[in-house]
């Protein structure tokens, strides 16, 4: 399986200790594929909540919160116990896991990215956010799927001069940021030339800061 990169759309990695193929025809379908999308988003700043007004700081409770407010809520379902990943992370039913975390802290992709992709598209055509779990670089496992270190809801898909990206909320952070980090039109996560989602988690930081990497996609239910 492929390892996990921060290589965005309108860059070729330069790292010495990975071998990287990029298939000519699988680029240029990309590449039309993104020219026939059209930009969507549906942010709606007055739906943003932190997660730090909430009782237990819970992300993921934040983020559901926040979706409701579009009229769905993200799947809980637990799937196939018996039926694992390599890391032993079950195949939740719903959820579609794209990336998971290995013992010596690096990510490996479960082939679902293109899957993952398609899902998040298809719900945002649809006018509903999605709500995606994030790893941030740390190696705690302290979720359901051992990958997962943050909750995060899309709510756009648009394109810049670096390529495809998707617009998210961040909860996690205070009221008082709401405008800078909350909704900021710079909170964006783009797609890598491996199908993977990656983006800052502050923007507005230059020093000190987070690459996301987007390794859990919760399916919505209708209310």
């Amino acid at each position: 399986m492929d390892s996990i990169t921060n290589t965005r759309l309108s860059r070729f990695p330069v790292e010495k200790k990975n071998v990287w193929h990029f298939h000519p025809i699988a680029f240029v379908e990309q590449m039309q594929r993104i020219s026939k999308m059209k930009d969507i988003d549906i942010t709606d700043p007055d739906k943003w909540i932190s997660q730090f007004d909430i009782s237990g700081k819970a992300c993921f409770t934040t983020c559901q919160l926040i979706v409701k407010k579009y009229n769905v809520i993200s799947d809980k379902g637990v799937g196939h116990r018996t039926k694992k990943y390599a890391n032993g992370t079950p195949y939740f039913s719903g959820a579609i896991q794209v990336a998971i975390q290995m013992k010596d802290g690096s990510l490996q992709s479960t082939g679902r990215e293109q899957e993952g992709i398609d899902y998040i598209d298809q719900q945002l055509d649809a006018g509903y956010p999605v709500v995606i779990g994030v790893d941030d670089g740390r190696r705690t496992t302290y979720n359901s799927d051992h990958s997962t270190e943050h909750f995060l809801v899309i709510t756009g898909r648009l394109t810049d001069d670096k390529g495809l990206y998707y617009r998210f909320l961040e909860v996690g952070t205070g009221t008082n940021n709401r405008e800078k980090r909350g909704y900021t039109p710079k909170n964006r996560l783009y797609v890598t030339n491996n199908n993977m989602i990656q983006g800052k988690k502050f923007p507005d930081r230059k020093k000190f800061n987070k690459t996301y990497t987007v390794v859990q996609i919760r399916k919505n239910k209708p209310l």
